[in-house]
């Protein structure tokens, strides 16, 4: 569902509500929860079958009057001073002739037998052909018309077609039943903007006094959401990024007349802190709702049975119970927390997740993950569809994590941990299935045994890939054979999607990916990875109205430039550090060597300059290593040299009481040493405010492994002649592929760690860098502004340089 509201003109206090045509059909949803028809076709195959029977559609209405695919419609309707637009394009109308009525199509491309589609869903099917023809109907001064809901199969093009025949009068009568509600909920949201927007003119900064330059980042952040720019802000750790951030898009509101704006985080503990400050700005008391949308994973109140209303009673008649829910939320104010939608979601005995994503419309501010905005499989099309800009900024949190995490929204990947599995599921009473699953089997089976001589990871040739795409298509058609059944193991469900996503991800294919296969322990994963995202980010900043990006790390902007696909109109801004730079004491130690073959025989040396950091100020010190591996030899030869004190010691896959239980132990004036990885839990988005963080210690750059798929890109940015965003012409010739697939993701984690020691003004600490080329003119130039580092040549000096900056 498509919708947006925003002013109806610059300035104007009106506003216009956008729906598509299949906004309007599916605003009103009766019955159950069902994403079996979701899952069945990929939107390539959508495409090639609607392209391929409008063809066929075009050469039978040659004798008539000729047949138009994509027929645009559009109509408006007024409340108050207000408008509703409604527009779309019906997928194909053929005027008719003497002997034969004009008639319109609608054709949905699925895998699924008609009568295998939840009841639901075909009613929506056919609100929405009805729409289309009542507007052709006024558009063509038509009495009547025939109607036609095809339901096509993408492999085989074999229909079945839905016909009946309206006239405008009937036609009319639906449409109003359907747009009656909406101009109802219309009235309703546009009487609670002005009230928020009035509210929004008095609201107060919560803290009463800015931080030094947060004024400044706040005032530059709101004139870009008011001139619809994208805005790229470097910013230190501590300054409250978020809050002025949050404070000033809302601020920004009763000028732009935006309707909601959202506040995307790659990461829990950011869209925490996001979260704590909409708390905190409401403590005002504005006339504001927000909501804090929970991974699926993390609030369904089934997580082990299947989406589906067979197996799970809050998905059973939900759209029935949920206009009950939802007008509890029209009459809140605050927040919605995690726990918050929970609470309604029990009450009314609905899908929390679901819940939590209706309840969006209602609401002015909304934290979540970046998916919700980057991700087309997830992306929340209620708002964001490629076709029509919404009128909401966003406010993207953590924007170095952007490249990361944009690679892996654009990349996919099917191995046998999840496809075997799903084979022994399907073995007895899934035949087909079972079948389809071996056959992918086999093809992965053939693809190891190929390129066993090769090692254990190699890039492939796409051509390579053939057999086993064509296997995973005929999994796709033996999804047929379950229509209607009861719903497949979870298991089966999980290795299907996967499919479903590696399907999608071949068909976009390009210079940007590469083809990779790991295998090693007996298990093979093929992956298509996205080796550079930022055509793809380029194409999806247009969906929001502004941009604004915020990090403490968007160093070095080529770097970030090129990967994030940023063009040239858009706006970079550095801020300087709020706090006194003699506070951070930034050591080089470069005696001790880091490198891998050196980590055991130097560890004793590290635990004794460990020993140093804690004895000379006693507190709480965190170290970050590179890998688990590197971290439990140190913290070996640690505890055997220091059997006394306290050790907290990261563990993979830590759950969030095991995250609170290891950051409690780090509290005002207690002696507590924590050893973590970089790029982990522990490595941003924790403050440790104060004594609670005395100083943290880096071991080695960090330079990731090397490895086939990070050749692969930097072999991608050197050989590209051009680059692929617009970029100075010196910048392309003298960047280095090596810097930009090694050299800089490591740094950025290294900054971005030691901002976990100054978060505040009166804060104190020490950042000790151990690794010898951390004094190269190459990353020194990267460091942040406020660091003043001192390369130290010995244990001697290193205590020298300790009891100076402590006394």
């Amino acid at each position: 569902m498509t919708t947006r509201i925003e002013p109806a003109s610059a300035g104007s206090r009106a506003f216009q509500l956008h729906f598509s045509v299949g906004g309007v059909a599916s605003f009103i949803k009766q019955g159950d929860i069902s994403a079996r028809i979701s899952h069945q076709t990929t939107a390539m195959e959508g495409i090639a079958t609607h392209q391929a029977l409008q063809k066929q559609r075009e050469s039978g209405c040659l004798r008539e009057s000729g047949y138009e695919r994509e027929k645009t419609v559009k109509t408006c309707c007024r409340i108050k001073n207000h408008e509703l637009l409604i527009s779309g394009r019906a997928d194909g109308f053929c005027p008719g002739s003497n002997d034969s009525l004009p008639w319109v199509e609608e054709i949905k491309t699925t895998r699924l037998p008609q009568v295998a589609i939840p009841i639901g869903i075909r009613q929506q099917h056919l609100n929405q052909l009805r729409i289309y023809a009542y507007l052709i109907c006024l558009d063509e001064s038509l009495d009547k018309i025939e109607l036609r809901l095809t339901y096509a199969h993408p492999d085989t093009l074999e229909t079945e077609v839905y016909q009946e025949t309206m006239s405008q009068g009937s036609l009319k009568t639906h449409f109003t039943k359907l747009v009656e509600p909406i101009l109802q909920w219309f009235e309703q949201r546009t009487d609670w903007l002005a009230m928020r927007n009035e509210s929004l003119n008095s609201l107060r900064f919560p803290f009463g006094e800015f931080r030094p330059y947060q004024r400044d980042i706040a005032a530059a952040i709101y004139r870009n959401v008011a001139t619809e720019g994208r805005l790229f802000l470097q910013a230190p750790t501590g300054l409250g990024k978020s809050m002025a951030s949050l404070y000033s898009t809302l601020k920004s509101l009763p000028e732009t007349q935006a309707e909601k704006i959202f506040y995307l985080s790659a990461k829990t503990a950011g869209q925490a802190s996001a979260q704590e400050a909409l708390i905190r700005i409401q403590s005002e008391e504005p006339a504001l709702r927000s909501l804090s949308i929970t991974a699926k994973r993390k609030i369904c109140f089934n997580p082990e049975m299947p989406c589906d209303p067979t197996w799970c009673q809050f998905a059973e008649g939900y759209y029935d119970r949920l206009p009950a829910a939802l007008d509890r939320v029209v009459k809140s104010r605050g927040h919605w927390s995690k726990a918050r939608v929970e609470a309604l979601a029990r009450e009314f005995s609905l899908c929390p997740f679901e819940l939590s994503l209706d309840a969006a419309r209602e609401m002015d501010a909304i934290v979540g993950d970046y998916n919700y905005f980057f991700d087309p499989r997830v992306r929340l099309k209620r708002f964001f569809d490629e076709e029509q800009k919404g009128h909401y900024p966003i406010l993207l949190d953590e924007a170095h994590n952007l490249v990361d995490r944009a690679r892996d929204m654009f990349s996919a990947e099917i191995g046998e941990a999840t496809l075997l599995p799903a084979m022994q599921e399907t073995k007895t009473q899934h035949k087909g299935l079972y079948t389809a699953f071996k056959r992918i089997a086999r093809a992965l089976t053939h693809l190891g045994q190929v390129s066993m001589n090769s090692g254990p990871e190699q890039l492939l040739n796409v051509i390579d890939l053939e057999p086993l795409v064509n296997a995973i298509t005929g999994l796709l058609t033996a999804m047929d054979a379950t229509a209607g059944e009861l719903p497949l193991p979870e298991t089966v469900m999980k290795s299907f999607f996967d499919l479903h996503r590696f399907h999608q991800t071949y068909e976009q294919l390009d210079e940007d990916y590469g083809c990779l296969l790991s295998q090693g322990d007996g298990t093979r994963v093929v992956k298509l990875n996205c080796l550079h995202p930022g055509r793809r980010l380029k194409k999806i900043y247009p969906l929001a109205s502004s941009l604004t990006a915020f990090s403490a790390t968007l160093s070095p902007k080529m770097y970030f430039q090129e990967m994030l696909g940023v063009d040239e109109h858009a706006r970079w801004l550095k801020s300087p550090s709020p706090f006194d730079a003699r506070h951070q004491a930034t050591l080089i130690v470069d005696f001790i060597p880091t490198h891998y073959s050196a980590r055991v025989g130097s560890a004793s040396s590290l635990v004794s300059l460990i020993d140093q950091m804690i004895t000379l100020s006693p507190g709480n010190y965190l170290v970050f290593f590179p890998s688990y591996e590197y971290l439990q030899i140190v913290a070996e030869q640690y505890r055997s040299a220091h059997p006394q004190r306290p050790l907290a010691v990261q563990a993979p896959g830590m759950g969030p009481e095991a995250i609170e239980g290891f950051l409690a132990q780090f509290q005002e004036n207690s002696v507590c040493l924590g050893f973590a990885v970089m790029g982990g839990q522990f490595s941003e988005g924790i403050d440790l405010q104060g004594q609670r963080l005395k100083g943290l210690m880096v071991v080695t750059l960090g330079l990731a492994p090397t490895s086939a798929a990070q050749d692969a890109l930097a072999q991608r940015l050197v050989s590209n002649g051009q680059s692929p965003t617009t970029l100075e012409n010196d910048v392309s010739l003298r960047r280095s592929g090596y810097d930009f697939a090694y050299r800089y993701p490591a740094l950025q984690k290294v900054v971005q760690t030691a901002g976990r020691v100054i978060r505040g003004p009166e804060d104190k600490g020490v950042v000790i860098l151990i690794d010898a080329r951390f004094k190269e003119s190459r990353y020194i130039e990267n460091f942040p502004e406020h660091w003043r580092p001192e390369v130290v040549k010995s244990a001697m000096i290193f205590e020298e340089k300790l009891k100076e900056f402590w006394s």
